[in-house]
């Protein structure tokens, strides 16, 4: 990451708002942090580096923000970024047991 550019981090980034949101924000010249629970995060984080007119950096990683353990690894993911964040998007859902999706 370079403190040239502004930081974005974008959850849910692997497929549907999240991604197009993480699409606008390197078109935009942002480096990001983009995370999602399914490994398709890998496949489109090279996508995002050349989504804009000038390559930007992106930090990518598959990361179940519903356990501990994921909520730790992004703390620490976006605690080794050289710079502030400027714009955070969490676009993933969680659905908790024994709900509905009406309720």
């Amino acid at each position: 990451m370079t403190e040239d550019r502004p930081l974005a981090l974008v959850t849910g980034a692997s497929s549907g708002i999240g991604l197009e949101l993480a699409r606008l924000f390197a078109r935009d010249g942002y480096d990001l942090v983009v995370v999602a629970e399914d490994d398709a995060i890998e496949f489109v984080a090279p996508t995002l580096r050349t989504a804009g007119d000038h390559p930007v950096q992106v930090e990518a990683a598959q990361l179940d923000l519903a356990t501990s353990d994921g909520v730790r690894r992004l703390q620490t993911l976006v605690g080794d970024c050289s710079h502030r964040i400027r714009h955070c998007r969490c676009t993933h859902s969680v659905q908790l047991p024994g709900r509905s999706q009406s309720s």
